[in-house]
């Protein structure tokens, strides 16, 4: 029953072509009427005009249908120039022009033909690129030649001994002969383009059906030019020949899919496999559908318009709107489903091992900060371990004479100096653990707080810090403090004066500690080899703290 609906329009353009075509040959027998040769050529106009509104109706790229429109425009300007020029215009030189115009058909069909071969498989708003404009070049230049023939007869030469010019009475010229090639080549390329192009199975096999039209235009033009008698009598009307064969070619196109169109809905259905789909329309009454189909309850279909509808055995209902009506198939989704109550699981089960993950990463975490702790207290008490047990032997040396004022105050005093020496040693240890930078006003508290620690002993100090830098690095300042508090404790027991300095000399920061005492500062070179040591009545020790010879 549907292909014989799709059958009726082909059979009423038959029928149509076949009543002009005795109205054609009544004209060759001197039987017609003038009333008849314009019905004829309104016939064809009609024929024309309907397949120009199909493409309309069925193209589905935007460029590749405004070119067959345009091609379709054409062939309908060509009837109107064949009915002027043989039934209405009775002025030679004017007819001889419309003769001429022919050619703009002629021309520009092939080449709009091309253009679409360009746009098949490119997107719904392509638009060809502007260097295959290029082929306007020679296609209106060709134009051009045969409207100005008159000037220099390069497309038809004209008999010189003739009175009027005339297509009664001509031959062709060399770009005759061009124009025709530049014709053939652009129909040529076309083919190649759209074979190219197309994607179907079996492609080869299909692609014959092209062929036998193109064929027949090819012929046709070729038994045209050489004048055959036989031809002229049986399809001497080019204007129509060459049209409905170029219909035929790009008809054959869409049949065979080179051209997208947006019908044959009842082949694209009977081709699906293991689909059910179905097209219904605004009432959802089905329209197409594919050949295992399940039947829905219109109140599903409607229902799914908002959402899609689960059914039975982990199948998805889906409706999407087209135009004039709705667009109806159903989706196994069992295998997603199953997946999903897999990654469900699976994701249950990542999150309890996140969770124990998490409690392992705080727990190491407390390990590591109990571990970097200890290891930070044993740098510490290794940094200071040697003040850290003369205090305690201090201690118990200040318990045995308690009863001895002067001799607990000094051993008080003496305390004080390594208790003070301790506490600005852990911190300058820090430092020099994590190798950042410490101000030098912070070098300056440590010291201060060591010679005033020593005046409680009646000792003579004083100091002088200079580093013409804001920072010190913490190796640097340790180092310096290190060497102080080294020269105090060898010089603690006959201690009278001391003076220490941190300067800038020859470039070069250096430490000078100059002490009274009865003992001997020398063997402060075991511990620091670079040290210069000098007695004048007191020593004086000299330590570079940064560069060649710094320790």
């Amino acid at each position: 029953m549907k292909k014989e609906k799709h059958l009726l329009p082909l059979a009423a353009i038959l029928i149509t072509l076949g009543i002009a075509y005795i109205f054609r040959i009544m004209g060759l027998m001197n039987i017609d009427i003038t009333i008849t040769r314009f019905i004829r050529s309104t016939m064809h106009i009609i024929i024309f005009s309907v397949w120009c509104v199909s493409l309309q109706r069925r193209i589905i790229q935007q460029q590749t249908k405004r070119y067959l429109m345009c091609i379709s425009s054409l062939m309908i300007f060509w009837v109107i120039l064949k009915t002027l020029k043989y039934y209405i215009i009775t002025d030679i030189a004017i007819d001889r022009y419309i003769w001429y115009m022919y050619y703009a058909p002629l021309l520009f069909i092939p080449l709009f033909g091309l253009f679409i071969a360009f746009s098949v498989g490119k997107p719904v708003e392509f638009r060809l690129p502007e260097r295959t404009y290029l082929f306007y070049i020679p296609t209106v230049l060709f134009f051009v030649l045969v409207m100005t023939n008159d000037l220099h007869q390069l497309i038809f030469r004209f008999p010189e001994t003739s009175a009027v010019m005339s297509d009664e009475s001509y031959t062709y010229g060399l770009f005759y002969w061009l124009m025709m090639g530049w014709e053939i080549l652009c129909t040529m390329i076309m083919l190649v383009t759209l074979f190219i192009k197309c994607r179907i199975p079996g492609k080869t096999k299909f692609f014959i059906l092209p062929l036998i039209p193109i064929g027949a235009m090819l012929m046709y033009q070729i038994l045209y030019v050489l004048e055959v008698p036989l031809l002229r009598i049986i399809a001497g009307d080019v204007s129509i020949a060459c049209s409905l064969l170029y219909i035929a070619i790009l008809e054959s196109f869409i049949k065979c899919r080179l051209i997208p169109t947006n019908s044959q809905y009842d082949e694209m259905f009977g081709a699906l496999v293991n689909i059910s789909s179905q097209i219904v329309d605004e009432n959802y009454k089905v329209r197409y559908s594919s050949d295992n189909a399940e039947p829905v309850p219109e109140e599903q279909m409607r229902k799914a318009e908002d959402e899609p509808v689960m059914l039975s055995e982990g199948r998805q209902l889906h409706n999407m709107s087209i135009t004039g009506g709705h667009v109806i198939w159903t989706e196994d989704i069992s295998e997603l489903l199953l997946l999903r109550s897999g990654l469900e699981e699976l994701q249950e089960e990542l999150k309890d091992r996140n969770s124990l993950l998490k409690l392992e990463y705080e727990h190491e975490k407390e390990r590591q900060i109990i571990e970097e702790q200890n290891r930070m207290y044993d740098i510490l008490e290794k940094a200071t371990q040697k003040q850290t047990d003369r205090i305690s032997i201090l201690v118990k040396k200040y318990e045995s004479t308690v009863k001895d004022t002067y001799s607990a105050n000094i051993i008080l005093a003496e305390i004080a100096v390594m208790s003070s020496f301790v506490k600005r040693r852990k911190h300058l240890a820090l430092s020099e653990y994590s190798a950042c930078q410490i101000p030098e006003e912070e070098l300056i508290c440590a010291f201060r707080e060591s010679v005033n620690a020593l005046k409680l002993m009646n000792v003579m100090s004083n100091m002088f810090i200079d580093t013409e830098r804001k920072y010190l690095s913490g190796k640097t300042a340790t180092l310096a403090y290190d060497f102080f508090e080294d020269s105090i404790e060898l010089a603690m027991d006959s201690l009278r004066t001391v003076m220490v300095s941190i300067g800038v000399i020859n470039d070069r920061l250096r430490i000078r500690v100059t002490v009274d005492c009865d003992g001997d500062m020398n063997t402060m070179k075991k511990s620091y080899p670079g040290v210069q040591i000098t007695y004048e009545d007191e020593w004086t020790l000299i330590l570079q703290l940064e560069g060649d010879g710094a320790i």
